[in-house]
């Protein structure tokens, strides 16, 4: 692409169909956001089966049916699908059955260690407030415009807000059984300072240029359309002005801002007159496969390190995530060799006996 252009919104008023809903939502899972789970919304999770169905996962003394692993890929479908601007999608859709695959071995994996973590939870003492569980389902609530909408959101899905309620509950004995159990991961200075003398590109701000341009198309008007633009230029017209009245490209109606832009964004030729030329100045006529551009550099950024007092701290949350990370995954391992797991899914499914004693 020549020129980044913004990103499409998608406002379906379904909430499967809303990513923002689900951004939002993922927050109050400590799981999805902080140990990097393959997590459907919450939402997704609540999907219960109205009669009795084909049971395809059990994790100790929890079933999960066939209806509710499938109303939760769904969901799941739908994000990413809605993510990549496709939205009124059939989840089930044959064209992205390989996709659907993966998403419901996922949401599968994610059910079994929710489930493992839940337990471990309870048999650790682990209490959620019932003022907890309010708070947040207050703040879901929040992300409709109306209680009825959220509802009927709801109904959509065949769930109840005891349903929604119930998910929440589950969730937060989890993050705060975590959250106890992690306390104890602290980062020293030889570490940060260590991670910061092996990572230090990781923290470095590229060269960076930020550009204004009008685009014209490449045709026999292309000459005189330039000349006219470059004549006015010099009469003092602001480049902002003649962006929207000769760009044909989509940043026209935005005075032909690009904002900053690294090496390797735009096509050769437009990057090589952008980082030449210099800042204050307007280029040449610069020929690409989209017309004619004339480019106004307003900055130019130069290649940048912080130090690393300038960024310790984020280190200090990237190292305890690492860390939190690893313990998270350790613990998952434990938990699963202790467990009774039946996943049916799969040709060959794992039963594990449960162990005498439970991880805490």
């Amino acid at each position: 692409m020549c020129f980044p252009e913004k990103k499409r919104k998608n406002r379906g008023k379904e909430i499967s169909m809303n990513p923002s809903f689900f951004r939002r939502l993922r927050s109050l899972i400590l799981i999805a956001s902080v140990f990097c789970l393959s997590v459907p919304a919450v939402l997704a999770e609540t999907g219960k089966s109205s009669s009795p169905g084909e049971i395809v996962l059990t994790i100790n003394s929890h079933n999960v049916e066939r209806g509710d692993l499938e109303r939760r890929t769904d969901m799941k479908m739908r994000e990413i699908l809605a993510q990549s601007g496709l939205t009124n999608v059939n989840p089930r859709n044959e064209a992205f059955g390989a996709i659907r695959g993966q998403v419901e071995k996922g949401v599968a994996d994610h059910l079994i260690n929710k489930y493992l973590l839940l337990d471990a939870a309870t048999a650790a003492g682990t209490k959620v407030t019932a003022e907890d569980v309010d708070s947040a389902f207050r703040w879901v609530t929040r992300s409709f415009p109306t209680r009825d909408a959220m509802k009927k959101a709801l109904e959509a899905q065949g769930l109840t807000p005891e349903d929604l309620k119930l998910e929440l509950k589950e969730n937060l004995l989890i993050e705060n059984y975590l959250k106890k159990r992690f306390s104890d991961i602290t980062v020293s200075e030889k570490e940060k300072k260590a991670f910061y003398a092996e990572n230090r590109s990781r923290f470095t701000r590229p060269e960076s240029v930020h550009a204004r341009h009008i685009l014209v198309a490449d045709d026999s008007s292309a000459a005189g359309k330039l000349a006219e633009i470059q004549k006015k230029l010099k009469e003092g017209v602001p480049f902002a002005d003649l962006a929207r009245q000769y760009s044909i490209g989509p940043s026209a109606k935005n005075g032909g801002d690009l904002g900053f832009f690294t090496r390797g964004r735009m096509v050769k030729p437009f990057e090589d007159a952008a980082f030449s030329t210099p800042v204050g100045k307007v280029s040449k006529p610069v020929k690409t496969r989209f017309g004619y551009h004339l480019i106004l550099v307003e900055a130019h950024q130069a290649e940048v390190t912080p130090t690393y007092e300038e960024v310790k701290e984020k280190i200090e949350q990237l190292v305890k995530q690492e860390k939190t990370s690893s313990r998270f995954q350790a613990l998952i391992a434990e938990l699963r060799r202790g467990a009774r797991i039946i996943n049916r899914l799969e040709s060959s499914s794992t039963s594990q006996p449960a162990a005498s004693s439970k991880t805490k």
